[in-house]
Parts: structure tokens; C-alpha cells; sequence
């Protein structure tokens, strides 16, 4: 099927060389709001930003409101597989490559369409059925993102109005987790009103409601009060849920995932392609728990452990409403369990310097206190215990590549992902001693 999907009148640029564009729509996001007619935006394929007339800063066009997919399946659309702009210039709007055509100054007139289609074989779609437990029904089922951990769908079953989200599990995921936990996390968020309603669990996957609206982005976090707010309501209610009697209460998680990880790749064949030889990797990783897991005496017996989500990066937090305030909920739970708090808020605000705004951190963290119960003499001390963890958020984000390239994900892509963790580890590994000491200083004060 093909939906044409709107046009927009911009302004030609010479320097703007490309006429076509095809956009992944699962990797980058086109502002809608704002856009339009009432502003004039040129589009850069070749580097993936955009500028606009209006003086905003040249951003990804990630950064700015919802998915295309999002906002077709909102109007009532089949998800998107491609994103295809084209000027109408080019006869019968064909596909062109990423060439020059100079036709001069003038306005051109750019035509939005996007293609839906199912995308799931057949041992995919018996895996799906099995998780929802479906047998005869006719399903739709699309794509809705392949991540390095899961594969998850929206599934669209006859005869039913309401869509599904199916996560199927891969063995990356199911590494980390152990069996009886799976989905438990899930369905407790569930019932306490702060995730989307789980409608089926099992071994390979799980099955949820669908919710509209949209992922945050990490600039959403560090450039809107309202979403920050929102943010740490959400958050520190999660935090506040009993940890299920499946998991060992006051055993972080983060020290299970590394262990495994790193067993994984010692005993992996390709472990000598990695860019960081195993046994840097298993050094950094043992001097870690030492100074943070194994410190009982010092300030590290401060690092409080609770209920944690243990992926809170922004793309796990939904923003369903906005009318009349932000409203936010929570998805992605399968690495959910006892773990660091601070683990997760540094997650969650973790970005690149350019994005970084300590001024917002500062007013999550007092937020988060308030509505967790904290007061406000723990503001200080909170800022620091979640510092510790930022080291902690690149290490193991480095191991997980590791592990990723050493199981056949050998791309230049994963090489430069784990490269950039590694190093971003490197630089700041140092905060997790000084953090701590700052932590125990508190402790004194006290």
C-alpha cells in the first residue's frame, strides 16, 4: 500500500543538492508539528539533519516530536516500512539516487508517501502466534523495530480493532535473564498503572497494549521542565514497587548481566577481533565491583538498590499525552529488577556534551526526591550517588557490544558502537572514586 501522506511547500537550495530521499522510518523522525506550511525546512539527506527557517540549531530530526509511524498509525494507518520524498519535479515522482540536479532557484514541492507492508515469514509469525496464543485468526503482522535484543511487532488480528505489540525474545535478551523473571516485571508495572497493560507472557516473548503517542528523546530530558517533571513522578513511583519475591531483593543485576557477558566472550572463539582485548575488558570490569559491589564498609554500602527498570534510556519512555500536561509511561521491562537507583537516572540522563544540560539534572534529581519521599537534604547526595554510575552505564554498554560482535555482529557499525562506549568509559571513569567520596563525605556530615 502506498499513503500519500502530505506536501510542503520549502524553498529550493542550491547548496541542497538531493531531490529524493528514502528515510528509514524506524531510524530517523520527522517533526510533524511545527512543520508544515508554518515553517520552511530544508532537507540534508546525505547527513540526516534538517534546518529550518525559524532559527532552531541544526539537530537530528530525531529530535523533534514523533515517529512518522507514530503519527500515520495515529491517524489510523498501517505502520510504515519506508519513507520516501520526493520532488515533483522529477517525473512521475520516481525514485532517484543521491545525485545533483541543479534546476535553479524556485520553490519545489515535496510529497510525502510511506509504504506498509507485513514483514514477519512464517517461523516468526508461528513464534507470534505462540506468544498471544492464537491458532487460526488471520494476523497482520509488521516490523515495528529490530533492536539488538528483540525483534517486536505490531500485530493486527481479524475481526479486532485494537492492536497488539509483540515482543519475541532473542538470545541476547534471554542471556541476561533468567526464566521465572521474564515478564514478571512487566505484569506488576501493569497493574500499578505505569506500563501498558500485558495481555500475554511466555517463554519466547510477551504481548502488550498498544499505546499511541511516541518515544522521548534525550533532548527532551535536557531542554523540557515538563517532561523531566513527569519523568521523575514516573520514575520514582516505579522505584517504589515492592522487588517480586522471583529476584534475590538486594543483589543488583548489573553484576549478573556483566558476569555473563563477559563469560560469553571469554569462552567465544572471535573474541580476539574485539577492538579491546577480554582481558582489558574483564580488568575494568573486576575493578568496577570492587570499588562499587564489594566496598561494603565505604560509601559505596550508600548506593541504593530498588526496583529498577535497568534499560531507562529515554527511547524506553512513552509520552502519551500532552494535553492538558505531559503524561509519560514506561515500556521495555525484560532487564527490570534490583539493581542501582542511580543505574537507572544516570540512564536515563546520560547524553553527549553538546545535549547536556546540568541545570535540568539538577531539577529531575530535586523532583525525583520530592516525589519519592526523600526531602530535600537529599537532593545533594542523590546527585552524586547517581554520578557514580556513569562510568558504570558506558562499561557495560561496552561489554554488550563485545558480546554482540563476538556472536556474529562483527559490523563496522558494532565496531564503532562498542569504540565509542569503551572510550566514553575510559574518560570517565574517574567519577565513580570521586562520586564516592563525595558520597561518604554526606555520610559524615550526617
Amino acid at each position: 500500500h502506498c499513503y500519500f501522506f502530505g506536501i510542503y511547500q520549502i524553498p529550493w537550495r542550491k547548496e541542497k543538492t538531493c531531490r529524493c530521499v528514502e528515510l528509514d522510518a524506524k531510524l530517523l523522525l520527522l517533526r510533524l508539528e511545527g512543520l508544515g506550511t508554518c515553517g520552511e525546512v530544508v532537507v540534508d539527506p546525505v547527513r540526516g539533519w534538517d534546518k529550518s527557517t525559524k532559527g532552531r540549531s541544526m539537530a537530528p530530526m530525531g529530535a523533534y516530536t514523533t515517529t512518522l509511524h507514530e503519527a500515520l498509525v495515529g491517524r489510523g494507518y498501517r505502520r510504515l516500512a519506508r519513507l520516501t520524498v520526493t520532488s515533483k519535479r522529477l517525473s512521475s515522482h520516481r525514485r532517484c539516487s543521491r545525485q545533483q540536479h541543479d534546476t535553479g532557484p524556485g520553490r519545489v514541492t515535496l510529497g510525502l508517501t510511506c509504504h506498509a507492508r507485513d514483514t514477519c515469514n512464517e517461523g516468526t509469525e508461528a513464534r507470534i502466534r505462540r506468544v498471544i496464543k492464537v491458532d487460526a485468526a488471520k494476523l497482520t503482522c509488521s516490523e515495528l523495530s529490530k533492536g539488538y535484543c528483540n525483534d517486536v511487532f505490531v500485530v493486527e488480528q481479524e475481526n479486532e480493532e485494537a492492536l497488539i505489540v509483540v515482543k519475541l525474545y532473542s538470545y541476547l535478551s534471554l542471556l541476561r535473564t533468567d526464566r521465572n523473571q521474564r515478564g514478571v516485571i512487566d505484569e506488576r508495572v501493569s497493574e500499578a498503572g505505569l506500563g501498558p497493560s500485558v495481555l500475554s507472557n511466555t517463554d519466547e516473548g510477551i504481548a502488550h497494549s498498544f499505546l499511541q503517542g511516541r518515544v522521548l528523546e534525550e533532548v527532551d530530558l535536557h531542554t523540557r521542565a515538563d517532561v523531566g517533571a513527569a519523568a521523575a513522578k514516573l520514575v520514582a513511583a516505579f522505584h517504589s514497587l515492592q522487588v517480586p519475591p522471583e529476584f534475590e531483593p538486594t543483589r543488583p543485576l548489573l553484576w549478573t548481566w556483566l558476569e555473563r557477558m563477559m563469560e560469553e566472550i571469554e569462552e567465544s572463539a572471535s573474541a580476539d577481533a574485539l577492538p579491546v582485548s577480554v582481558q582489558v575488558l574483564r580488568g575494568e570490569v573486576d575493578r568496577m565491583a570492587a570499588a562499587v559491589r564489594d566496598d561494603a564498609a565505604g560509601a559505596a554500602r550508600m548506593l541504593r538498590v530498588v526496583l529498577a527498570h535497568g534499560d531507562l534510556k529515554p527511547t524506553n519512555v512513552m509520552l502519551v499525552s500532552q494535553e492538558p500536561e505531559v503524561e509519560l509511561t514506561l515500556i521495555d521491562f525484560e532487564l527490570s529488577g534490583p539493581n542501582y537507583r542511580g543505574f537507572d537516572l544516570m540512564k536515563l540522563f546520560r547524553t553527549s556534551p553538546e545535549t547536556y544540560c546540568e541545570e535540568r539534572f539538577v531539577a529531575f534529581i530535586a523532583q525525583y526526591c520530592q516525589a519519592a519521599g526523600l526531602g530535600e537534604t537529599a537532593v545533594h547526595e542523590l546527585e552524586a550517588e547517581t554520578k557514580v554510575f556513569e562510568p558504570l552505564t558506558w562499561l557495560e554498554a561496552a561489554v554488550f557490544f563485545a558480546l554482540v560482535i563476538v556472536k556474529g555482529g562483527d559490523t563496522p557499525e558494532n565496531v564503532a558502537l562498542l569504540t565509542d562506549r569503551w572510550e566514553k568509559y575510559q574518560a570517565k571513569k574517574w567519577m565513580v572514586d570521586h562520586y564516592l567520596r563525595i558520597l561518604g563525605r554526606h555520610r559524615t556530615w550526617k
